[in-house]
């Protein structure tokens, strides 16, 4: 697993931070025990390179793991490589093949910045240097020439074991720590977010596991050969999943230009469904969402609006006057013309799309268009609800000026059990998730917003703005 970052976000703390990296890293090269490569038959020195260029290839198809706004980490079957390597060819071997890999494969094949390259190299090489030590008290480094792979399999197992906990551990606190200094975030929440608050990410490294020892194998039977016929099915079955993550992500790209092209027709409502959607994640993850449930909320939260694709909801929510009964009638009906655009669409869950449809639902059962109740109301919707409000109250509209956070924060809770879900207000409401919104919501403001007359609205008009 790489760090990807915004190194510039604390230079100071993540240059040292690197600096230390890659000073410990050399003192782990240093300290390995070169020598084992003076007995290395040439079988196993193809077998290494080979195995190098399988990593190599691992690391040219790797896949994103976002951690926060600015900074994230990927993953890639990198696991497979280095497991069978400490397997067959013992620690130092091993450290050396991460090193290479993660020399090559930051500075040439994804040609990062040398900060980060730097990083994720040194990160590698310590972890995998700590791990080999572990290793080494129980296993037996090179399997000797003429040995069955089958005959040292028993007592690998818990070197194995040793080698893999202490290897995930310190690779992802790394990242998480480096992660967390870019963000300027606390450790456990990077941690989660990179293991997968559900326990994913490491279920996956788990199940593929094992197929260390299945390489090992075929390696005894077959040389190199057996390195390509186990690891080759994994980098195609990579590629592909790789290749319908960049096309989901493309299908995301336009989708979120979509939403940009229909809100800047008002320039008091630019950029509001991707900060609803920025917000709404914020407030998952504080209630505890799985990170599933978590892209699901955004995603609903990114479409919300969607149904306002027409001029005609631009044109009557411009009005700095009350709406009509006619106005009102068009207004609401934007959601469930949005339903029908993305029923359209099969990419969207079921989850998605009722979160859309009940985003203007209330928990006292006087929303639209169903008229849902509580928890009738899914949680995704209700989520919703609260963040169109917040990102409403801290922006500037025709009418009036932004509300200041004491002003929201008395609105939500005025209105929690009656408009918004106690819940969700309470997450909303908590540590700096309103903070962390007021700044996105400046930070979007790439054009100064005309000036507006500070008039009178009544609370019930602040925090019921579709």
């Amino acid at each position: 697993m790489w760090v990807e970052g915004d190194p510039h976000m604390n230079p100071r703390a993540i240059n040292y931070f690197v600096g230390s990296t890659a000073t410990l890293a050399c003192v782990a090269v240093f300290l390995q025990d070169w020598s084992v490569f003076a007995d290395f038959p040439s079988k196993d020195l193809v077998g290494f390179a080979v195995l190098l260029v399988l990593g190599l290839l691992a690391e040219s198809r790797t896949l994103p793991i976002t951690v926060g706004k600015r900074a994230g980490s990927t993953s890639s079957i990198i696991f497979v490589p280095l497991l069978s390597s400490v397997l067959l060819f013992g620690p130092t071997p091993t450290v050396l093949l991460m090193g290479l890999t993660g020399f090559i494969g930051e500075f040439f094949v994804r040609k990062k910045e040398a900060v980060r390259a730097l990083f994720n190299t040194s990160q590698y090489i310590i972890a995998t240097s700590a791990a080999g030590f572990a290793f080494s008290l129980k296993g037996v480094g090179l399997v000797p020439a003429g040995v069955s792979f089958n005959e040292v399999a028993g007592s690998q197992t818990l070197a194995f074991l040793s080698f893999w906990v202490v290897f995930v551990v310190l690779n992802n606190s790394a990242v998480a720590f480096a992660v967390a200094l870019s963000e300027g975030t606390r450790i456990r929440k990077v941690w989660l977010r990179i293991v997968g608050r559900s326990g994913t990410n490491l279920t996956y490294d788990i199940l593929v596991s094992p197929i260390a020892f299945a390489v090992a194998l075929l390696y005894q039977e077959l040389g190199f050969i057996g390195l390509l016929v186990a690891v080759l099915p994994l980098l195609f079955i990579r590629h592909a999943y790789s290749s319908i993550v960049e096309l989901q992500q493309a299908n995301r790209d336009l989708l979120s230009a979509l939403v940009k092209a229909i809100e800047t027709r008002d320039p008091y409502t630019s950029g509001h469904s991707l900060r609803v959607a920025s917000l709404a994640v914020r407030i998952a993850d504080s209630m505890g969402m799985s990170l599933k449930k978590q892209k699901e909320v955004e995603t609903a939260a990114l479409l919300h609006d969607i149904g306002k694709i027409e001029s005609a909801y631009t044109e009557i929510l411009s009005k700095p006057s009350g709406l009509t009964a006619k106005e009102r009638e068009i207004i609401e009906s934007h959601v469930l013309k949005g339903v029908a655009v993305l029923e359209q669409l099969s990419s969207f869950s079921h989850d998605v799309v009722a979160s859309v449809r009940g985003h203007h639902e209330r928990v006292d059962g006087k929303g639209y268009p169903d008229g849902l109740k509580g928890n009738q109301i899914p949680i995704g919707a209700r989520i919703i609800k609260v963040c169109d409000a917040i990102d409403a109250m801290l922006s500037d509209r025709s009418y009036r000026r932004a509300l200041t956070l004491e002003q929201v924060r008395e609105q939500l809770v005025i209105y929690s059990g009656i408009q918004f879900d106690l819940q969700v207000v309470k997450a909303a409401i908590e540590g700096d998730v309103l903070e962390a919104h007021q700044a996105e919501i400046m930070l979007s403001k790439l054009e100064p917003v005309p000036d507006v007359p500070r008039g009178e609205t009544s609370s019930q008009a602040k925090v019921s703005l579709a």
